[in-house]
């Protein structure tokens, strides 16, 4: 199933609103045109779906609870990634105007580092 598809199944489904369907779909552009990172359902798939259950999670007020720390510095080991993961990060916060929280942060860059790094999968 195409990533587009999935979002409108999802918004169809009730897991999430228009609003969050219009932002996945602003973030895949820009996944794709500003970071030049193909985003398809084999890579991306988990990506997507985190952000669209994140960006509900904040509508109800909710955050995930935070990564395990040896989690999160085995993730900061790849300096390279993890810089570019803050990266797109801060540009998802500005793009969505909003500040992610640290725990949400991390789970984020886990899923970012699949991405930008295959190999660990």
């Amino acid at each position: 199933m195409r990533l587009v598809d999935r979002f409108k199944v999802l918004k169809e489904g009730g897991v999430i609103d228009r609003d969050t369907h219009d932002s996945l779909m602003r973030l895949l552009m820009r996944f794709e045109e500003y970071w030049h990172i193909p985003i398809n359902d084999d890579n991306g798939a988990g990506l997507m779906t985190y952000l669209a259950l994140m960006l509900m999670r904040f509508k109800r007020g909710e955050v995930t609870a935070p990564m395990a720390d040896s989690v999160y510095e085995e993730l900061k080991r790849n300096t390279e990634i993890f810089s570019k993961s803050e990266k797109i990060i801060d540009d998802i916060e500005s793009m969505l105007q909003m500040q992610i929280p640290l725990s949400e942060r991390q789970y984020l860059q886990a899923n970012l580092h699949t991405i930008l790094n295959p190999d660990i999968i």
